[in-house]
Formats: structure tokens, sequence, C-alpha cells
């Protein structure tokens, strides 16, 4: 029996969503981290590069004149930055945390054209049938209760032709090592939590368990600093049960390219393929730029990006290498 049947079965938890889970705790998913929401964009930093690449990804399949919705905004990417490039923007989500901070950032940043809201109680979009140009979606339908309900949400709300770009967290990332993790942490309520996460490779599903230990139990806090993942055993477990004073369970599905692309087609797109993406490309044009003619400003950086993501956009890449992928309406 694998470690977290044993929790569910022997231990009292609760099964959460990701939003109850992890994303109503965080002040910033991005950990602040973010160029343009909340720090400058570095133009001789790699991993802003490729930022701007992913943003111009997302703007590009959108298009000018466009009505979109992100789905799962987080703190506001890639909402607050597509914005510019767009009519509208509307992001999405089941947290009212996260819905409350982007609304928060497109307001510091004067960000008129852009708004959030709460994804019903039924998983439903708050969006009228056929009535936004594209969807965005940047590793959040995984996060989604239902994801095959949430792609027939999308094809819903989306006009005949219209766009959806996604991109997502495959598992085969993982394999030869992180198939099971651990991670202890200390909280500023003093109490520790033990995180662990499951990876089911072949069955395309995560789980993920927390086990908060009191904050007068010391002795047990002790006891899992360093806690690797062939050390937690059903034995430690119920050792340590006495001092759990919450357990929390969250299930999370995790398709790969080609099981996306099917479901996809199964919710009412016409077609759906994978491509290359514009962060990568930026990326790559990071590591081959000349010293002298490089990138000096946002607004240079984004003129010398733009023709290659579009270019990119266009690239097909093989389902199993868990591409990006574009749906059409």
């Amino acid at each position: 029996m694998r470690i977290t049947d044993w929790i569910m079965a022997r231990l009292p938890h609760r099964q959460c969503p990701s939003t109850e889970f992890m994303y109503d705790d965080m002040a910033s998913q991005s950990g602040y981290s973010l160029p343009v929401i909340y720090k400058e964009l570095d133009v001789t930093r790699r991993g802003d590069w490729r930022d701007e690449g992913q943003i111009l990804d997302f703007a590009c399949v959108a298009g000018a004149g466009a009505k979109v919705l992100d789905l799962g905004p987080g703190d506001g990417w890639p909402s607050l930055r597509i914005a510019p490039f767009v009519a509208g923007v509307i992001g999405v989500d089941a947290s009212r945390r996260r819905v409350q901070v982007c609304t928060e950032n497109a307001a510091r940043l004067g960000i008129p054209n852009a708004r959030f809201g709460l994804v019903g109680a039924d998983g439903t979009l708050p969006c009228a049938s056929a009535s936004l140009d594209a969807v965005v979606a940047a590793s959040s339908f995984e996060q989604t209760p239902d994801p095959a309900a949430m792609l027939r949400e999308c094809a819903r709300v989306l006009v005949p032709g219209g766009r959806l770009r996604m991109s997502y967290e495959d598992l085969d990332r993982y394999r030869g090592g992180e198939e099971t993790v651990t991670e202890v942490r200390r909280l500023r309520d003093g109490r520790t939590r033990l995180e662990l996460v499951a990876r089911d490779l072949g069955g395309e599903t995560a789980t993920m368990v927390r086990l908060y230990v009191g904050a007068g139990a010391r002795g047990t806090a002790e006891r899992l600093q360093g806690l690797t993942p062939d050390r937690l055993t059903p034995s430690l477990l119920e050792e340590l049960a006495p001092d759990l004073e919450e357990v929390r369970v969250c299930t999370l599905r995790h398709p790969s390219g080609a099981t996306w692309v099917r479901m996809l087609l199964e919710a009412g797109f016409r077609s759906a393929e994978g491509t290359e993406n514009g962060g990568q490309v930026a990326a790559d044009a990071f590591e081959h730029r000349e010293v002298g003619t490089a990138p000096r400003t946002h607004a240079e950086l984004r003129e010398h990006l733009l023709p290659l993501v579009r270019v990119a956009q266009g690239r097909p890449v093989p389902l199993d290498r868990n591409p990006w992928i574009t749906a059409i309406r």
C-alpha cells in the first residue's frame, strides 16, 4: 500500500481542492518575483527574457481587440501582462484570495481593462456563451477539480473560431527520482508542516498531503527535520498521530500532452495541437544574443522577440514532448 493510501485510510483527514489546500494561504503565488507586476523587467536576465516570451505567446494567440479569459491568474499572470495587447481580459479563479490579490495588483499598476472574478460553486465560468475570443491558461487546468468539465466550459464561452492557449505541468519532468518528495517547514504560527507529494506518472495524477504538527509538540517537530520519503512509514505516522492537529489531502489530475489533446477534442474543440512556445524561444534567443546589439530596454526586447514568438507558434511539436497546446473552437 502506498503511504498516501495508508494516510487516507488510517488518519482523519480533509479532502481539499487546490484553492483550500494551498492557494488561499498565499499572499503571493509567485513569491513577489514576477517581472513588471512586482519588479522591473531586467533585460540582462535569461529568466526575464523567458517571461517576456511567454507573455507575447499568450498575447499573440489572443490577438489585438480580443476579449480574453485567463483561467487561474495567480497574482495576475498573464492577465495583467497581456492586458495592453487586447481589448479586455477577465481573470477567473476559484480562490477568493487570488481574485483579491489580482484586483489589488491591477489597481496598483493602473490597468483598467483587466477584471477578476470567481468560478461558480458548480464549476461554471461567469461568462456568457460565445462571448470571448480567447482563453489563456498557464498551468491551471490541472489545478481544477474536474479538468474535463472546465475544458467544456471554456469551449462554451468561446466564439466559433476562438482560441485556447495552454501550458501545463506534465509529470514526466519528475521521472527518475522525484516521483515522491517530502518537505518540512516551520510555520509562522509555530506549527510544523510536513508535506508529501506522490506522483503517479502512469495514472497522470498527483496526491499531495499536508500534516500539521501542533506548536507545542517540539519533539515531534524535531523528528521530522530532514525526513525523506523512504523514512515516512506507517509506523512513524502512527507515532506522530497524537500530535497531528490537521491533515489535508488534495489529489489532482496531471494529463500528458496527448491526453490533453484528446480531452480538448472531446470537449468540443475542432482542433488541438502542440507547438513551440514563446518562452523557450526567448530563452534560446538570450543564449545567442550578440554583445553590443542585444536589446537594452523592455520595449526593444519586446520588438526583438515578437517575430520569433509568432514563428514559434506555427512550429508543431510532438505530443510526447508535452508542448504548449493551441486549440480552436
